[in-house]
Formats: structure tokens, sequence, C-alpha cells
């Protein structure tokens, strides 16, 4: 029921309360599969937020962008006038099951104990139990059998089967790594070393179903799973982990999650403490402290500054991990290059190209119906034309001089943007050295011939005017590229200073030195931002309580009053009932303590808790006579906490059969000796209590008598087969004191020794080798 109708109650708070932010983040994690506790929904609320750092760049984010409902620019809480109420019996309509899934026989193959049938035997019947009377229906069964002849393994068959998990595989913690997640436990499972493939287990249940590994899915209906993990079955692992809850608080641990879970309540008793928990949680400081703020980004700055008094660009020093009289070298070699290449006026000698060029195609001195230039115009042509081969042959030597820095300073990672704007330059460099003017007036210079025919001057001028739109296209990407390497590297200016920096500090100095630098440059940002975060966090905590304790009062005494209805009524017809046989003590009583937490409001009419500690549901021991309650955990003795344990585990099973509608086997496997029990007539009450117990859960079902209560129960101990054997007798002879007239029941036992599997003999009706000796025939 649980998710399906969780669903339905935040449906109808978002129709309630629309502007309900928190609301809407339930939703969404309902849908992502998400259960937070208080901090966790807080935290991730505020991580969700995607703060900035001092580039204004977002920071990694750790939530889902889904869950970005509330932003500190939008935290106002916002009143609902609610003209409808919520339809609380639409809400916890339980889900119908309306299924019969007891057990009636079982068969095993290559499981546990149980090995495969030998490979000469094609037509041999796997191992297996029946469950049925002589009228085929399913009933109880009570199997004896001594250690080590399989009775666990078949207990394991019958949970993995129910469940597909195994709580003694869990216990021992084997093979969970190994396991794929679709055939869970299979290495626990297997007989000896055989393939997990090789396992063979199918059980047949009363609605015609066949559950094997591979179907068993059908039967973990959405409703049953959280029943089954801590429901039907009772084995040293339950009752080890339901002794590790937590009695005193209500969290994932505790004893009241785990009744909330077995009773299909788990999503409503979760969403109620959350929201308590949410309604009064401590905000943090509203504003931080300025004045410290300051003091320290002002204590950081001067420590930053100090460490770059002698150099700007510390990470390039370190990058040259040389020798420090070698790195001085390198330094001044690199220095007086890259001066030569400012110096040199690579942009001087591309505006001497483009006026020579443009004096050339000006050049017009000839007739129209010349075919040669005059002698004036070819001596200017080739004037302007050795201009332009001059000035590209001085960008060609700048050229070789940018190559050569480039393969110098290849290994340095530090100048890997000098090296990207060096390769830019060049690029642009070689389109204008290679240039086709360049071929094609290189030609007329050679010939040395003293005239010019009129086509070739056109010609020419074409070229040229090419070349000139060419390198105006060029010139502002060189002089970026100019431009970047004087901003990288204007620091080398000051190399003498550098030089005299290097006598005081090593290269380990200089690396702390960095990383210094960084550590203090981050506190920074954060100490800018802290001010400003640390105000959105209060107003967004301020809004997630309101809206909390606005959900919270809607819902909590509903949720509250169901949960604690449904808790009495198994504490009542079936917890107490069996106890009552074994708490020998007249002035004591098990109590249960209920939730009890209240909320007040402040005077700025914020929620706040009413009292010192709120009170979760939990289970207590009392003593009458001296008014004084202790827990469970310290009064019982080991038997008696088994005895508790297993009571709440059946106590919830019946619960859940009847909520749910269905039919399931509980199975106890060797949970109790002789020796805990004073006599056979306290194993017969206890078995008998479990059987009245059952039908006072299901007084008011008219059907009962042909729903029997499915029993399964394995021991090693003799006393407890002969004790329920001689009650069971005596419930069903009339002729004793002891009879059924108060039990609308007939229940059949099976009473059974469990045979080792190499005594197992062939039953054709049943196509099985049975495993037992019926001691009922």
């Amino acid at each position: 029921m649980a998710s399906t109708n969780y669903k339905i109650l935040i449906d109808e708070l978002k129709h309630l309360l629309p502007d309900n932010r928190l609301v809407k983040y339930l939703d969404i994690n309902f849908s992502l599969r998400v259960k937070q506790n208080a901090n966790e929904l807080i935290n991730s609320v505020l991580q969700s937020l995607i703060p900035k750092d001092a580039s204004g760049t977002s920071t990694k984010q750790t939530a889902s962008m889904k869950e970005i409902i509330y932003t500190p620019d939008d935290v106002e809480f916002k009143e609902s006038s609610l003209t409808e109420n919520i339809n609380w019996e639409n809400v916890f309509q339980p889900v119908i099951i309306g299924k019969d899934y007891r057990v009636k026989k079982i068969t095993l193959e290559n499981f546990r104990k149980f090995p495969a049938i030998p490979k000469g035997d094609n037509e041999g019947y796997p191992y297996g139990i029946s469950f049925m009377n002589s009228a085929s229906e399913p009933c109880s069964a009570v199997i004896l059998g001594s250690n080590g002849v399989g009775k666990s393994s078949v207990y394991e068959s019958i949970e993995y089967l129910y469940r597909k998990d195994i709580g003694e595989a869990r216990l021992r913690d084997y093979g969970r790594r190994e396991d794929r997640e679709d055939f869970a436990h299979t290495r626990y499972l297997t007989n000896w070393n055989h393939p997990q493939e090789a396992i063979k287990a199918e059980m047949e249940v009363v609605d015609g179903n066949k559950i094997d590994p591979h179907t068993l899915f059908k039967l973990r209906h959405e409703a049953l799973t959280g029943c089954l993990e801590n429901c039907f079955f009772i084995s040293e692992y339950e009752v080890m982990h339901y002794g590790k809850m937590k009695f005193e608080h209500g969290g994932r641990n505790s004893l009241r999650m785990q009744l909330a879970k077995a009773l299909d309540f788990e999503e409503f008793a979760w969403l109620d403490r959350l929201l308590f928990k949410l309604s009064i949680y401590e905000n943090p400081k509203k504003v931080a402290d300025t004045e410290y703020i300051n003091s320290r980004i002002n204590e950081y700055k001067s420590v930053i500054e100090e460490n770059n008094k002698y150099f700007s660009q510390v990470e390039l020093l370190v990058e040259l991990d040389m020798a420090p009289a070698k790195r001085i070298e390198f330094l001044e070699k690199f220095l007086e290059r890259f001066d030569w290449i400012n110096r040199i006026g690579i942009i001087t000698y591309i505006q001497n190209i483009i006026t020579s060029l443009t004096l050339i195609l000006q050049e017009q001195s000839y007739k129209k119906t010349a075919s040669k230039i005059s002698l004036s115009a070819f001596i200017k042509i080739v004037r302007n034309g050795k201009i332009v081969l001059d000035n590209l042959s001085q960008l060609q030597v700048v050229y070789e001089k940018i190559e050569e820095e480039g393969k110098e300073i290849r290994e340095i990672s530090a100048f890997n943007s000098l090296r990207l704007s060096n390769g830019d330059l060049l690029n642009n460099l070689t389109q204008i050295i290679k240039n086709s003017f360049v071929e094609t007036f290189s030609n007329i210079k050679n010939d040395k011939v003293q005239e010019m025919a009129v086509s070739s001057l056109l010609y020419l001028q074409d070229i040229a005017a090419d070349f000139i739109k060419q390198i105006r296209t060029m010139l502002p990407l060189i002089e970026n590229s100019l431009d970047e390497r004087r901003r990288q590297f204007e620091w080398l200016s000051s190399l003498d200073e550098i030089k005299n920096f290097y006598k005081n500090y090593n290269l380990p100095q200089l690396q702390n030195k960095i990383k210094e630098n960084e550590r203090l440059l981050a506190a920074i940002n954060t100490l800018k931002n802290e001010d400003l975060i640390q105000y959105n966090h209060y107003k967004i905590i301020h809004c997630i309580r309101r809206e909390a304790y606005q959900i919270y009062q809607l819902v909590h005494t509903e949720i509250s009053s169901r949960f604690q209805r449904a808790v009495e009524d198994v504490n009542e017809k079936v917890i107490q009932k069996v106890m009552k046989e074994f708490l020998d003590e007249q002035e004591i009583s098990l109590v249960w303590i209920w939730d009890k937490w209240d909320i007040s409001l402040d005077e700025e009419g914020m929620p706040k808790k009413a009292s010192a500690q709120p009170q979760y549901l939990s289970c207590k021991i009392k003593n009458n006579r001296l008014n004084e309650e202790i827990s469970v955990k310290k009064y019982f003795n080991t038997f008696r906490y088994h005895l508790f344990n297993t009571i709440l585990n059946i106590a919830l099973s019946f619960a859940i059969m009847k909520k749910l509608e269905v039919r399931l086997p509980v199975v106890l496997d060797d949970m109790f000796y002789a020796s805990d029990f004073t006599n056979r007539n306290r194993i017969s009450k206890f078995v008998k209590t479990i059987l009245t117990s059952y039908e006072s859960i299901f007084n008011d079902d008219k059907d009962i008598k042909d729903k029997p209560l499915q029993l399964i129960i394995f021991t090693h101990d003799e006393m407890i087969f002969k004790g329920i054997w001689e009650m069971i007798g005596n419930l069903n002879n009339k002729n004793q004191k002891e009879s059924t007239e108060d039990l609308k029941c007939k229940y059949d036992f099976l009473f059974y020794t469990l045979l080792p599997h190499q005594e197992a003999e062939e039953n054709r009706a049943l196509q099985i080798n049975d495993l037992t000796f019926n001691f009922n025939q």
C-alpha cells in the first residue's frame, strides 16, 4: 500500500497547498526513490542552490537539477486558505492482493545440502517435501531433524523463493560481491562449488503458481516487499536483526520504523517524523561577522602580496625545473630574444609592405593605346617592389627567431599559452611571406629587363591588391598575438630582481608559495561569499520550516493515530497474549510507548519543540508495584528476548495478511530448545496461543474456517516436536477437555522427520524424492 498511497497523499497536498514548495520537493524525491532525514533534506536543498565562485563560474552541483525548488530570491512563505480536507479514507485504502500463497510442495536440486540427481538416472525426480494433507490442501508442519541433515537448507529454500533473500547469507556476509543482481545469494545456495545456474528450486503455492528463482518476482507485489523483509520468516538472523533495533528513537533502524515497514506504513511514518524534525530544525546564524571576515581577507591579501613581491609568474618559474644557474641563463637568453622580437618592429615591416604595394597599385602613367609602360614608371615599380621584398625578408628572420623560440620552450608546460600565441603569429606570417606576389615580382626583378608591358603591370597590380587585402585581414590577428606575448612576459623586464630573489628561495620553497597563494585565494573567495550564503541559507531554512509545519498540521494527527491503532491491534491480539504466558512475575507487564511530540510557536510565530525530548514508539517492561519502566533489551533474558522478537515478527505477519488479504506461511527455523520451556505444557501453550492469536486477528472474517494458518516449524529438539504433537492431537480430539471450541479452524499438522538425501524415497504421486518420514501415517 504505502508507496501508492503515499503518492495519493502527496497529490492531495499539492492540490490543497499549491504554493508549498516542500510538497513539490517531496514529490520529486518520491519519484527518485529518495528518502532523506531532516539534515539530508536541508543539505540537499542548500547544495542545489549552485553558489558562484569569485569568477562567476558555477561550482560543481551535487544535487539533481530537479531539486532546485527553493531559491534565495523567492523564499516568502505563502499561507493557504484550505477549502477542502484530505480524503483520508482514499489515502489509507489498502492495496488488496487477494492471493493465497501458502506452500503446497517444494522441490530442490543442487541447493545447499541437496545435490543434483545422478546423471545416470535421467528419469529421477528432484528432492522434495509436500506440505499437503490427504485432501491435497496446504497445512502446517513440524519437521524434526538432527543437525546436518538439511533442515536449514529446506528453510532457506522456502525463504529464498518468497523473499529472494537469505538472512543467514547476510549474517555470514558470503558471496554478495560475486553474485549477479538478478541471482542474489546463489554462491551461498549452490551445492558445493556447482555453477549458480545449476540451482533448481521450485515451490507450488495454493493459487496455482509455481515459483522459482526466475519467476518469483510475480510474488513480490510492491505492497509485500517491505513486509517480506521483516515478517513471515524467523531464524537467528531475524532475531538478531530485530535485536539490533534502536528502541529509543524513531530513525531508520528504530523499532518504530521496522514496525511501520512491516505494517506497510513506512512512507507515512517516515513523513510524519520528517515533518516534525523539519519544523523544529535549528536555523544557522542570520548574518555572519562582517568585521571578522574583512580582517581575515586583508590578512590573506597581505600574505599573497608578499609572496608576489618579486614575481608575478611564480608558476612559470617553478615549471623551469633546472639548476638555479641554468634557470637564470635560460631566462636571460629567452629575454634577449623576446626583446629583439618585440623591438624589431613586425608591424612596421608590414606597414611598409602595404605602403609600397599601394604605390604600385596607383601607377597609371601610360596611354590606353600603349603596349608598354614608361621607363620612369617601371623604375618606381621596381623600387617599391624591392622595398616589399626587403621587408618580407626581415619578416622571414623574425619568423625563424619565433620558430627557434618555440623549439626551446616546447617541453615547458607553463608556456602553453605562449606557444598558442606563437602558433597564431607564425601561421599569419607564413601567409604573408609566401604570398604569390613575392614569386611574381622576384621573376620580374631577376629578368633584369628595363621595360614592362601594360598587361604585366595590370597582372602585378591585381596580385598586389589581393596581397593588401590579405595583409589587412592578418594585421589585427598579428597585433593581438604580439600584445598577448607582451602581456604574458612583461615580468621578465624585472629579471635583475628575480635573480636576487633566487638567492633567497629554492624551488621547493617556490612551490610551497604557489600552493599557499592558491589556498589563500580560495579562502578569500569563500569569506567574500560567506555573509551572503549564510543569509540565503537562513532564509531558505526558515521557509522550509514554515512549510513543513503547514503540512505537519494537516497530516500528523491522522497518520499518528492510524499507525498507533495498527500497532495496538497486533499488540492486544498477539503480542500481549503470548508474552503474558512468559512474564511470570505478576507485577511485571509489557507496555507500549506511543509517538508523542508537541510543537508550539515562539514569539516570531516559528514552530519549536514544546517539550525537551520527543517520544517515539517503543516497548518497555513496567514494574507496576514500583511504577518504573525499563527497556526490554535490559530486562529480558536471552530466551525471552528471542521469544519477544519472534512474537513481534509473527504478530506483524498476521496483521499484514489481514490488511492485504493475502495468505503466506509463517516459518520458524530451529528457534527454541526444550530447555527454554519448563515442560511440554508450556510448549503446547506457546503454539496454541499463536493459533488463537491468528484467529483473533481475523475475528471479523466469515471465511476464517477455510483459511487456517500455515505454520511451519523446523526443530532438532524431540521434546518440542512431541509437545506440539500432543497439543495438536488434543485440539483435534473432541473427547479431550482441551477441544477446538475456542478455535474456529481445524488444524492439520504434518509431523515429519527429515531424512538424509541419500535415504529419500521416490514418490510417484508427488513426483519427488521425498525427504521426509511422515509420522501421521
